[in-house]
Formats: structure tokens, sequence, C-alpha cells
């Protein structure tokens, strides 16, 4: 599937540079003819503009983890983006020194603006795939017609909802609330946004926006008293985040305790951070260190090729390999080694439930009942955020693979349309 989807990719970029080539010899054989000098360096100027948009339309890796996102999508498996990202960040997937699997024959005739292309030395950003997979996903849209269906939704919201701990009530609440607003779970390419509002275009960020809302409204973050009418509606458990939070903070550190180290969390790796690591991190730290940065034969050119002597001298400093135990497939979406600390913290946050006290709407106007709903709080941006409220909007937004500013965007825009609707059906 991934294979298909990049046959389409370079043939809509084959066509693309073959017509810039013949824009670029048509502009050379102008530019020699009886012009001016303004005319001749408004000629180089454009040369200039269609050089840079040819680079631009050179494939990156990050384009290759969105392809194998869309793969996913178009077989509508319950693969998010977060799982691509957090699968490049370990190392399980192709990304960081990808030019290292490539065959000699290949490097040797590569040209040295591939050879930067595959050796990214940024950190990779969750949203830079975020954007590639849009655009992408638009691309083919506009080159070929081919539609993308929607996220597999109720897979990806269950887990979503017990990877977050959450009561199994906002499962129906969160479905509910986005067929009361009609918000679709598919990459929006048809309306072109702002950048201001580019983030609800995103199918995931609008399924983890509409998540958030539903658990505010059912589960609110802060601590003024709320009754519901009756003992069947949703918001009749009441949630005690204290202990979801002590939950989260001891499942992290399972779970950190546990993992492997990753390279782009090696890549991060700082002197301070070395005093504190355990002799296993400390162990796989430098088999990690030795194996991406000491070569023996290094045939790469540009900054690879000058630190050659350097990476054959520290070869010497590893000379003993150690028996590495294989880890489980950090692709398996139902670890067993994940599965017990997460059931741990599931009895923990669902122990902590308890009813809601119920009560009846009164004549009096003084003595009004605070609803389910009532006094709802929301936030512009991520430094309006604090306690509970910023613990969850951190955890929901590493579980979209998005930055937590743009998270607390989506949900207010989305809490805007809600108001909106509400203001309608009161009016009504």
């Amino acid at each position: 599937m991934v294979r298909d989807i990049w046959a389409l990719r370079l043939q809509s970029l084959q066509s693309r540079v073959s017509y810039e080539s013949e824009s670029e010899a048509e502009q050379s054989s102008q530019l020699y003819s009886s012009q001016s000098e303004a005319e001749r360096t408004d000629d180089t100027s454009q040369k200039r503009r269609a050089r840079k948009s040819k680079n631009d339309a050179v494939p990156k890796l990050v384009d290759a983890l969105s392809m194998c996102y869309i793969g996913c999508l178009l077989l509508r498996l319950p693969v998010t983006v977060s799982d691509i990202y957090t699968w490049a960040a370990s190392g399980d997937l192709i990304y960081y020194r990808a030019v290292r699997v490539l065959s000699e024959s290949m490097k040797s005739r590569l040209p040295f603006n591939y050879n930067k292309i595959m050796d990214p030395q940024d950190i990779l950003n969750p949203g830079a795939v975020q954007q590639a997979v849009l655009d992408n996903i638009t691309a083919f849209d506009r080159a070929f017609g081919m539609v993308t269906p929607p996220i597999n939704h109720i897979l990806i919201l269950y887990r979503w909802i017990r990877n977050l701990a959450l009561p199994l009530e906002v499962y129906s609440a969160t479905l509910r609330l986005a067929k009361l607003l009609d918000i679709t779970f598919v990459y929006d390419v048809q309306v072109k946004r702002s950048s201001r509002y580019r983030i609800v275009q995103y199918a995931e960020a609008r399924l983890m926006g509409v998540l958030v809302v539903a658990t505010k409204l059912l589960f609110p973050l802060d601590n003024v008293k709320r009754y519901p009418k009756n003992p069947t509606e949703l918001s009749a458990l009441s949630m005690d985040w204290s202990t979801w939070s002590k939950a989260r903070v001891e499942y992290n550190e399972t779970i950190k305790s546990a993992t492997p180290l990753g390279y782009q969390e090696a890549m991060q790796v700082q002197e301070k951070d070395v005093l504190d690591m355990s002799e296993d991190k400390l162990d796989e730290y430098m088999d990690w260190y030795g194996s991406v940065f000491a070569e023996e034969n290094v045939r790469e050119k540009g900054r690879v090729g000058k630190e050659a002597e350097f990476r054959r001298a520290l070869l010497r400093f590893f000379p003993v390999e150690r028996i590495i135990q294989e880890s489980p497939d950090a692709m398996d979406l139902d670890q067993e080694a994940e599965t017990v600390p997460e059931d741990e913290r599931l009895k923990k946050v669902q122990s902590s439930l308890r009813p809601a006290r119920v009560k009846a709407d009164v004549a009096s106007t003084e003595n009004k009942v605070n609803r389910p709903g009532n006094s709802y709080k929301r936030y512009r941006n991520a430094g309006e955020l604090e306690g509970y409220a910023r613990e969850f909007y951190e955890e929901a937004a590493g579980l979209a693979g998005l930055p937590l500013s743009s998270l607390v965007k989506c949900v207010f825009i989305l809490e805007r349309r809600l108001e909106i609707w509400e203001s309608g059906e009161r009016k009504k």
C-alpha cells in the first residue's frame, strides 16, 4: 500500500520537475538575447525561484512517515500519528540516520543534498508529522482526486480513553457530542483555512478535542459542586482527579523505567542526565552512542565525511560487544509489558469513582441548583492551564501527537461551536 502511494507521489513530482526543467531551459536561452540589464536580473530571479520550488518539491523523511500513516488510514487501521511519531523517535521506524540503511552502491551515487536529507539533525516535532500528513492528503486530492476515508475513530477513541484512564461514560458522551455538532473525523482538504484555524483540519485533533470537551462536561477539572437531576445521567458519577494525577505519575515512571532508550531521547541527553542514569540506562546509552557515531568505514559526503577520522577514533573506545536482549516489537499496539501497568492505573482511577448527589429543581431562584455544564471553564491558550487541567491537557496532547498549544486552540474552537449551538437552541 505504501509503495503504491509513493508511486503516485513520485509521479506528480516527476511531471513537476520536468515542467520546471523546460521552463529553466527556456529562460536560459532567453537570458543571452538582446535584453536590458534589468530584464536579465528579472530572469535570474525567476530562475532562482524555480530552482527553489524544485528543491521544496523533493520529498523529505517526514513525508515518508506521513506515507506510512496514509497507508494505515486507507486500510482503516487504528494507527495514530502519535504512534508513527513514537516509533520514529524510538528508532523502531527508520528516520534518524536513515542514510545508514542504504546500500553502498546507492550511497556512492547519491547527490550531496540527498545525503543531508537522509540524515536529519533536528529533533522531530509531532506537529511536523501532522502537517506532512495533511499536506500529502491535500496533494493527492488535488492531483488525483483521491479521497481518504475517515479515521477509525471508534477503536482510536476506545484506546485513548483507556490510555487516559477515563470512565467509559466519556466514550458515549464523545460520540453524542460529535453527532450534535455535526463533526466528522476525516481530514478536511476542501476548505482552505487560515493558519489560525488549521488545527481543526486534522481529524485526530478534532476527535481529541471533542473527547476533552466531553470529559470537562462530565467530570469537571475544578472543585465546583454540581448535581445531576437523576441517577441515570452520564454525569451521575464524580471523579477524584487527585487519584488520577497520582496514578498518572506512577504509570509514567513505570513505563519510563521499562522502556528502552530511544534515539530521540538519547539525542537529548545532557551531562546532568548521565549522573542520574541507572547502570542499565547508561549501558543502553553507550551502546546507542557506539552504534550511531562510531564507524570504521565512512563513505558519506559532506558533514559525515569530514567527521570520518573522529568516528574511526571513537570505534576504539567500543571494543566489546555487549549482549543486548531483544525487546518486544514496539509497533505491537497490545504489548504485554505495557498492559499490566495500564490495568493497574485503570483500577486505581475506577475505584475512586463515586455516585454524585442527585438534586431536583427547586422553585426558588435564590437556591438555584448548579447543574453539570454550569460554570464551564474555557482556556484560550496554554498559559492559562494550571493544576489538573494542565496535566490532563498535556496527557491528551501527547496521545494525539499535538503540541499543547495546538490542542488548547482546537478545544477552544470546538467549545465556541458548542456555545453557538446552545445559543441557537435557546432561541428556538
